[in-house]
């Protein structure tokens, strides 16, 4: 070998060596770089990952168990607490065992308890509000009812029956009548002192549920209680319904007073009385007063 030949073939070989430029992109491969001295490096990348095995086996491990037993457990417990609850409710510790009855004097309280229908039933699904209008469907005697419970075990009713004010008579018959006007076959029955009004224009007898005229009942109970303190200084007779003039009241020893309805009402007793004291002093043959027309008294 010439002198010389080695090292030239030195400097080919350093020649063909692959050149790698470190330059801003060009010929620059992502993975290979190259340093100043001719050294190649690598750039490690990401593995690429296996892909799964489809055996069951495989599958059975890929599921998510915590939370399917997660699942399980919750479905157990809103299972147990359903049944908890159903076993508390239509359990005994919160049926009705005993019923108190308050406000009864006509109505039997045994038929107001049966009326009601809550024994046996518990506490937590009883409607008091069906219960009491169960009562008064079912008892006439009975106005108006109020079921409450009291806990554990019992419900507490309160009945209010119907009370008798006075009697209405039409057609030669006479009925129970309360203080709203109210035909009644059943409930307490009306004081000793109480009044009649007569009807003397009826021609059917009163049947029971008939709601008279309320207006004229309330008149008479004021005009009542005013003549027993004195007020009207009058001894009523009676008091007649008449359907073209309304009511009447007939006076014993004086003349009778028109008074229509309740309108006025305070007025006509003033008015009434000044003319009584009037006519005390100045007497006339007068049958009647009409107050039915406000400051324009009539005297017939």
């Amino acid at each position: 070998m010439p002198r010389g030949s080695g090292a030239r073939d030195g400097r080919n070989r350093r020649r063909r060596m692959p050149q790698l430029w470190l330059g801003r992109g060009e010929g620059k491969h992502p993975a290979l770089q190259a340093t100043a001295h001719g050294e190649r490096r690598y750039r490690v990348g990401r593995v690429p990952r296996r892909l799964p095995r489809t055996g069951v086996r495989t599958r059975l491990r890929a599921l998510p168990w915590w939370r399917m037993a997660a699942a399980v457990v919750a479905m157990g417990i809103a299972a147990g607490a359903t049944f908890g609850v159903f076993t508390f409710v239509s359990g005994d510790s919160l049926r009705v065992r005993q019923a108190d009855v308050t406000g009864v004097d006509v109505a039997d309280p045994h038929a107001v308890v049966r009326a009601a229908d809550v024994g046996g039933r518990s506490l937590l699904v009883v409607n008091t509000r069906a219960a009491a209008e169960r009562i008064v469907a079912t008892l006439p005697e009975v106005k108006a009812a109020t079921v409450e419970r009291d806990w554990p075990q019992r419900v507490r009713i309160t009945v209010t029956e119907h009370q008798a004010w006075g009697f209405w008579e039409s057609a030669g018959h006479r009925a129970v009548i309360d203080a709203d006007g109210l035909v009644l076959e059943h409930g307490r029955p009306p004081p000793r002192d109480a009044v009649t009004i007569v009807d003397v224009h009826g021609t059917l007898p009163p049947q029971g549920g008939d709601l008279i005229d309320a207006d004229s009942v309330q008149t008479v109970a004021r005009l009542v209680e005013d003549a027993r303190s004195r007020r009207l200084g009058v001894t009523v007779e009676r008091f007649e319904f008449h359907h073209d003039r309304g009511l009447v009241v007939r006076v014993n020893g004086g003349p009778d007073a028109v008074f229509g309805d309740s309108h006025n009402y305070d007025f006509k007793v003033a008015a009434w009385g000044a003319l009584l004291d009037q006519l005390a002093e100045e007497p006339r043959a007068v049958q009647e007063i009409d107050l039915r027309f406000g400051r324009h008294l009539v005297m017939r």
